[in-house]
């Protein structure tokens, strides 16, 4: 073979080597993009004879800072480092317990006075505090608050930039000591981070030793079973709701998703399933929840759910709550407690629905409960409605 020949034999195994690894590289991402599509699944982290938490794929512990260890504290547990925005300020969730005597907050009701009010008394410019609530963290009753400060990036630079913070604390008071778990964020990615930070509160388990006594339930729980009135954030509406039940209400992530409202945990069966009555308000600019028409569409059509096998939607009517049409509708669907038990309880879950339209924006009442105690609390749903007050 001559050697001009040699060189178009050469040539062309070099065009068909050349179109083999173009091929290969446009195939390579779309394989990557699969893998890295599949959500990666939380990892169990457990602070031994405390308490154990499932931490967020893509978060990681912290290194353990210099200085006194953990047993000369006698504070336990772990802060754990997500995404970091584009001023620097890195996502945090923190998980503690505080045993008896520890030498940073002597008790439950010290930490919430120290976090939840300004230091100095009165707040910088610009600076919110909210009202310390009731509410859950899994299976145990807490104090709940937010708050929103400054951080000032670079913090020694004669002109720093002032970033907003949004922080937000769990505090359950145990048998013996406490727990803490919080969440801080730049307010710019704080929703973002918000429903990893709820992930963590529904694994939350503490040891049997410290559990929540009897006592300090009775301490967060009102007992008085009268109805007191409530004035959603923004003054979006008005209704009256059962004061022994444990109030939530979220502001400042409610400022970043244009949602406000109330969440109201009342009785539980013995699986433990909990009752629930939610009233929010859904304003015109929210990120996802456009219009009642679209949230009526992704939960009242089947077509639009992925319902598991036995779970059901009854049919859309019209309802007149407050003077005004509305549309309601049922479900029956399935809760599993512990959600990340290998073997976790199957509840069978009754909810009401009811979208009502607001001049601007929409509300949902809904309620939820256990399908063995859900005629128990229908009633004071019904009650909830009768008082409820659009103002929009």
């Amino acid at each position: 073979m001559s050697r001009t020949n040699n060189l178009a034999v050469l040539k062309t195994v070099f065009i068909n080597i050349s179109k083999i690894l173009a091929l290969t590289v446009l195939i390579l991402p779309a394989g990557a993009s699969a893998q890295a599509g599949a959500k990666e699944a939380a990892t169990a982290y457990t602070e031994d004879g405390y308490f154990t938490v499932k931490i967020p794929a893509g978060w990681y512990k912290a290194d353990a800072a210099f200085g006194l260890s953990q047993e000369e504290k006698k504070v336990y547990g772990a802060e754990f480092l997500g995404p970091e925005d584009a001023d620097g300020i890195v996502s945090k969730i923190s998980v503690r317990y505080y045993a008896p005597g520890n030498m940073l907050h002597k008790t439950a009701e010290k930490f919430i006075a120290t976090h939840s009010r300004p230091v100095l008394g009165a707040a910088l410019d610009g600076e919110k505090y909210g009202p310390v609530e009731n509410g859950l963290v899994g299976k145990y009753y807490a104090k709940i608050f937010e708050r929103r400060i400054f951080e000032f990036v670079p913090p020694e630079t004669i002109s720093p930039k002032k970033i907003p913070i949004y922080e937000k604390f769990h505090v359950i008071p145990v048998k013996n000591g406490f727990y803490v778990l919080s969440y801080y964020s730049s307010m710019a990615a704080a929703e973002t981070g918000l429903a990893e930070y709820e992930s963590v509160l529904a694994s939350f388990a503490g040891n049997e030793a410290v559990k929540i006594s009897e006592d300090a339930q009775k301490a967060i729980i009102p007992q008085n079973p009268e109805e007191v009135e409530f004035c959603c954030y923004k003054n979006y509406f008005m209704a009256k709701i059962p004061k022994s039940w444990v109030k939530y209400e979220s502001i400042a992530s409610g400022e970043v998703a244009k949602e406000y409202g109330v969440n109201l945990k009342g009785p539980k069966n013995k699986a433990g399933g909990f009752s629930s009555i939610t009233i929010t308000y859904y304003g015109p600019d929210h990120g996802y929840f456009t219009s009642a028409e679209k949230f009526l569409k992704l939960n009242a059509d089947p077509r639009e759910r992925m319902n598991l096998p036995g779970e059901k939607v009854g049919p859309v009517k019209t309802v007149t709550i407050a003077g005004r049409a509305a549309s309601q509708f049922d479900q029956k669907i399935f809760i599993f407690i512990p959600p990340y038990a290998v073997d976790p309880v199957k509840i069978p879950m009754f909810k009401r629905l009811i979208i009502l339209k607001g001049n601007k924006g929409f509300y949902v009442l809904e309620y939820s409960a256990p399908e063995d105690i859900a005629d128990e609390s229908m009633k004071i749903f019904d009650q909830v409605i009768a008082s409820f007050k659009p103002n929009t």
